[in-house]
């Protein structure tokens, strides 16, 4: 007897390169066989998919859940596990000197699976009335690369934010500092852009591959895409080199119209992520599968959009094979998402408003082959 199946559902695994109707067994919090019409008298519950894809557990690359220290931290179970999303990165929101509070009052404790990259600032996201990397005190690569060391199966890289009202007057060189941490303790950094003192060239001549270049969708100052709406030379280069683009959608980084005209031309993020956090969660991110379903509507095809969601979130985690697939062996976390139709309002960073008629909705998320409840968008 298997513990679950998740019977009649589409299954979307991009791993496995799976798009065809097929069930999934779990067994011990993990995936035991996939196969067509499974008999269901061979497990002891039955979640009904008909009518629903499933997909590997969703990964958000882009979150931040220091609750109660940062001033965008957020309760990632209520605000990533009951959305269909079982594992998440979060970026930044810690420091070298406030990781063991959310080592320990955080992550310990969460239901979902949390990642972190580490802020090059020791104080990590404390306070929006003053930027983490306004004073150069603050930032220690050593301390940074020794507490990565010491925490290497949680914390995966170095984030460091560029914008104007970050950095201050100290322009690349906090950039310069999580490069060099990032390069001490051999792992990657994401640099957070949107108004930076910068053009984006300069910031991505630094950058190298494995690297991650988030919110590079935003309207502000130092687009990636030039007045005329052309995709800068220099993004070509870094994307063709190895950076990854990651959308972070966030309060202020995400714009249809840096979107549209990015996506026209072919350049499409790596990772699709939504930067929920306590500013972004009411409107206008809201969850990851709100922004995923923005990325629908601007044409891209659904098994692309899980693929960015779970497959290659999964390998730059280094846990391809783990998460982000219903491989057999595989973590038993599972998203059943139905793709809704109705008359839906998607709302950009700008307040610019779209209408569309679908939306994709969590109907069941299982982790580690336990079930947990999920909401409605409002």
């Amino acid at each position: 007897m298997y513990d679950l199946l998740i019977s009649g559902g589409h299954l979307m695994d991009p791993c496995q390169g799976i798009d065809a109707l097929r069930d999934v067994a779990i067994h011990q919090g993990r995936v035991a066989e996939i196969a067509p019409n499974m008999d269901r008298a061979v497990a002891n519950r039955v979640i009904d998919a008909s009518g629903c894809y499933v997909t590997p557990g969703l990964i958000d690359f882009h979150t931040h859940g220091y609750w109660g220290v940062s001033h965008y931290g957020i309760d990632l179970d209520s605000h990533a596990l009951g959305r269909g999303v079982t594992t998440v990165l979060d970026v930044g929101s810690a420091g070298a000197q406030t990781w063991p509070g959310f080592l320990n009052h955080v992550i310990k404790r969460a239901r979902c699976r949390i990642f972190a990259y580490l802020n090059i600032s020791l104080l990590g996201m404390i306070a929006q009335q003053v930027g983490e990397c306004e004073d150069l005190r603050h930032l220690d690569p050593g301390f940074a690369a020794r507490i990565v060391g010491e925490n290497r199966d949680l914390l995966l890289g170095i984030k460091v934010r560029q914008s104007r009202n970050v950095v201050g007057g100290n322009h690349l060189k906090p950039l310069r500092l999580a490069l060099k941490a990032a390069e001490e303790a051999g792992v990657p950094i994401m640099v957070h852009i949107g108004d930076t003192p910068e053009p984006v060239d300069e910031i991505l001549s630094l950058m190298r591959p494995g690297d991650t270049l988030t919110h590079f969708l935003h309207g502000q100052r130092h687009r990636v895409v030039d007045d005329e709406g052309r995709v800068r030379q220099a993004v070509w280069e870094a994307r063709e080199r190895g950076v990854n683009l990651d959308v972070g959608h966030g309060t202020r980084s995400f714009v249809f119209e840096t979107a549209q005209q990015a996506v026209e031309q072919g350049l499409l993020p790596t990772t699709i992520s939504s930067d929920i956090h306590a500013h972004s969660v009411p409107s206008p991110a809201r969850d990851l599968v709100t922004t995923m379903s923005k990325f629908l509507m601007l044409g891209l095809p659904l098994y692309e959009v899980i693929r960015k969601t779970t497959e290659v979130p999964a390998r730059l985690l280094g846990m391809a094979g783990q998460v982000g697939t219903l491989r057999p062996g595989a973590e038993g976390d599972v998203a059943v998402l139905k793709l809704e139709e109705g008359e839906y309002v998607y709302c950009d960073c700008r307040g610019e408003e779209r209408k569309w008629s679908r939306r994709l909705e969590p109907v069941a998320v299982v982790k580690g082959g336990v079930e947990y409840p999920t909401y409605r968008a409002g």
